[in-house]
């Protein structure tokens, strides 16, 4: 088990107050095992021939060029359009009554509920795709209308002109209120994947990524007709929709998402994660000399000791500016369900340990009501994949290592005690 850095690091440690610069040579030192070489070469460049650091701000600024602020803040002023919070499905193009969750689940309260996407395919020959998770396995139509549908309390979608649905639970193909036997039966947790090809005046659909077929060759696109992803659901029955907000589970070769993926967010993500890697290893080491450092440093003020509280400021204004960073992109949820689950994976696999120190982090340098957040997509991603039945439902070693990586974020004290307190008994509902 580790020893929290939190309590450890953010402890008040009494040093004579003259004591206030640190030396060129130790911040060098901690930037390097960060930042790699070419950040210990950028930093030499920014010190030029000074020994000390005597201005904490001159510090925090030379270590923000390292962390690329000014880049990173251009970055989220380019890409704001994937931190808004934009709906995809509405109550204005809604007929009937269905509860929105801000993750993109839909819940039926009527008999007949129809719903049509606030986002539409573009008309540029291109072949677009959306996804539906089954959380229930009733008589529901999935699909694609025009802008001209008008849905009512009895005509839902493939019942009405340009609009087209299928039932898995009937096993129908719909249009113009006329029904046809059509793909095979759908269970809970299976991803429908609905795609439109206005070159090829096509749809077809597809069950954990096995075509259904086509259900439509003469698609009629004509009179500036746009199609926009639409849904019919009886009483209680629910789903989650994904129109490209988060990584797609079975991509369709040559489609594309109605909502475009955040490309220079996941390259920057990528590369500050290999930052968060070694400031964990950092953290770490200085975890392990903590406790003997605590009791020398009441005995004797040795340059050793004075150097580890050092090394202690440094890091904790590295861990400042890195988290903050961090914070903001996991407030794109194609980051978290691609990037940031990939990383968890993989931390566990290396050392459980580093997860454990890694966690205890960012509930250090990150607002509880933002890790609040933060977790509680992070888990209701888990329990989608959880659902998820793959083409094997023989085959549970998914459903083992979603368990595992829940099973090892929950062995941090604060990450289980506010998933208990907060999402498992409170939030995620399905």
């Amino acid at each position: 088990m580790s020893t929290s850095c939190g309590s450890n690091l953010s402890v008040e440690i009494k040093l004579n107050s003259n004591i206030e610069h640190i030396d060129v040579s130790t911040v060098v030192e901690e930037v390097t095992k960060i930042f790699g070489k070419d950040g210990k070469n950028k930093l030499k460049t920014l010190v030029k021939n000074e020994k000390v650091y005597s201005d904490n701000d001159k510090l925090k600024d030379d270590l923000e060029i390292l962390a690329d602020k000014s880049k990173f803040d251009e970055l989220l002023n380019v890409e704001k359009m994937y931190f808004e919070n934009v709906e995809s499905f509405n109550s204005s193009h809604l007929n009937g009554h269905m509860m929105f969750s801000e993750f993109g689940t839909i819940y039926s309260r009527s008999n007949l509920a129809t719903v049509k996407s606030i986002h539409s395919i573009r008309n540029d020959g291109g072949v677009y795709q959306y996804e539906v998770q089954l959380n229930s396995n009733g008589p529901m139509r999935i699909g694609w209308a025009t802008q001209r549908c008008a849905f009512t309390d009895e005509l839902g979608v493939g019942e009405t002109e340009n609009s087209y649905g299928f039932d898995g639970y009937r096993l129908e193909k719909w249009n113009m209120s006329n029904a046809f036997t059509y793909g095979r039966k759908w269970r809970v947790g299976n991803i429908i994947s609905c795609t439109i090809d206005l070159a090829k005046k096509s749809m077809e659909f597809f069950n954990n990524g096995d075509s259904l077929g086509v259900i439509v060759e003469d698609l009629i696109n004509k009179d500036n007709l746009t199609y926009f992803p639409a849904l019919t659901l009886s009483d209680e029955e629910n789903v989650v929709v994904n129109l490209g907000e988060r990584p797609f589970k079975f991509p369709i070769l040559n489609s594309k998402p109605l909502i475009t993926s955040p490309i220079a967010l996941i390259n920057y993500f990528r590369r500050l994660e290999k930052n968060i890697y070694f400031l964990i290893e950092s953290q770490i080491s200085l975890n392990k000399k903590n406790v003997i450092f605590k009791i020398l440093v009441t005995l004797f003020q040795t340059k050793n000791n004075l150097k580890h509280y050092d090394k202690i400021r440094i890091n904790n204004i590295i861990k400042n500016i890195l988290f903050h960073q961090f914070e903001h992109l996991l407030k794109n949820q194609f980051i978290v369900d691609s990037c940031f689950i990939l990383f968890l994976r993989n931390l566990n696999k290396r050392s459980p340990e580093k997860l454990i120190v890694f966690l205890e982090l960012m509930w250090e340098n990150i607002p509880k009501y933002r890790m609040v957040s933060i977790m509680n997509y992070l888990i209701f991603c888990l329990l989608c994949d959880f659902k998820c039945t793959w083409r094997n439902r023989f085959d549970i070693s998914h459903q083992s290592e979603v368990l595992k990586l829940l099973t090892a974020i929950c062995r941090e004290t604060n990450t289980r005690k506010e998933a208990i307190v907060n999402i498992f008994f409170d939030k995620i509902k399905y």
